[in-house]
């Protein structure tokens, strides 16, 4: 509300804007203004609400300069989920490699450090492919040990063996007798390790594949048993003639020359040793199938966010005491 003019005779307040008084009809005049730095007037009662507190004018800040928005990552477990697919993926895809080049005679080495790669690689990502997956690749492992230890061991037992069974004035027919028996086993031995192992090939991207990846995978295993038996049967027969050669030498020189009898054996099972291409070849196509169904995210499944452990319900309050009475 404006602020009323007192009349100058009477001393009654008038509304602003009237000219003359309306209590003694004296002339009005508008009332000065107050001095600068003077307070403001005072209010009178019954006129009004009291003004209102004059505040100090307030000072004007300069706006804040603009930030470019936060990117935000995605959180730390699923970058980890992340990096293990990745490194699943290129590790089935070198495994695909070195399938394809192990069992070339002049370089199957090479397919073989391939094949050590993509193994550890996939080892490194199986956490993100869930529980059966993890455990396959476990099994694998110990599968491909316990075969290489078969292997090993047995051929380690089987020498020692033969070279106990060796006796002072032994002739050379004894000795044939001898070492072909002990070549028979040592093939065998050797055998029964490769087909333990290779039970790791199949197991080890098993949990990855549909049911065509899976089939692929135990043709590839059969065929690998087949080429295995093939050359068994091949080079058995070449075992007497072998086991002749290196007693001639025994009784005669002393020594074994090693040049003729890998000559022999070379010689019966090479051309056996290229139908490991049948195997290789279904490998590298179970680990394609494999690699295909990840590059389209087919797996590993979606990511859940991993939740805390439930915690225990707090105990209850013990019950109050009961009340005596008065």
């Amino acid at each position: 509300m404006s602020a009323s003019i007192l009349c100058p005779r009477c001393g009654f307040g008038n509304e602003a804007g009237w000219t003359f008084c309306t209590n003694c009809g004296a002339a009005l005049s508008a009332p000065a203004a107050p001095p600068s730095g003077a307070p403001p007037p005072a209010w009178t009662p019954g006129y009004g609400g009291p003004p209102a507190p004059a505040y100090p004018p307030t000072t004007a800040y300069p706006p804040y300069p603009a930030y470019p928005p936060y990117a935000y990552g995605p959180p730390p477990w699923e970058a980890e989920r992340r990096k293990q697919i990745n490194w699943t993926r290129s590790g089935i895809l070198v495994l695909l490699i070195g399938a394809l080049l192990s069992w070339i005679p002049k370089i199957g080495g090479i397919g073989g450090i391939f094949t050590l790669i993509g193994a550890i690689l996939v080892i490194i990502g199986r956490k993100a492919f869930g529980t059966a997956h993890r455990r396959n690749v476990v099994v694998s492992i110990i599968l491909f040990f316990v075969g290489i230890a078969v292997a090993i061991v047995g051929a380690v037992v089987v020498v020692l063996v033969a070279v106990g069974d060796v006796m002072p004035g032994m002739t050379e027919a004894q000795l044939t007798a001898l070492l072909s028996g002990a070549f028979t086993n040592l093939l065998i031995v050797v055998a029964a390790g490769t087909f333990i192992a290779g039970l790791a090939s199949v197991f080890f991207t098993y949990a990855l594949q549909e049911t065509e990846g899976r089939v692929i995978l135990w043709a590839a295993y059969g065929a690998t048993v087949g080429v295995q038996i093939a050359i068994l049967v091949a080079t058995l027969p070449l075992v007497p003639t072998i086991a002749a050669q290196v007693a001639h030498q025994i009784v005669t020189t002393g020594t074994v020359d090693s040049t003729e009898i890998s000559a022999a054996v070379e010689g019966a099972s090479t051309w056996l040793s290229l139908l490991n291409a049948i195997p290789a070849v279904l490998y590298a196509a179970a680990n394609y199938l494999a690699w295909t169904r990840i590059h389209k995210g087919e797996i590993p499944a979606p990511p859940t966010a991993p939740t805390a452990a439930p915690t225990a319900a707090p105990p209850a309050p013990p019950p109050a005491p009961p009340i005596n009475p008065v």
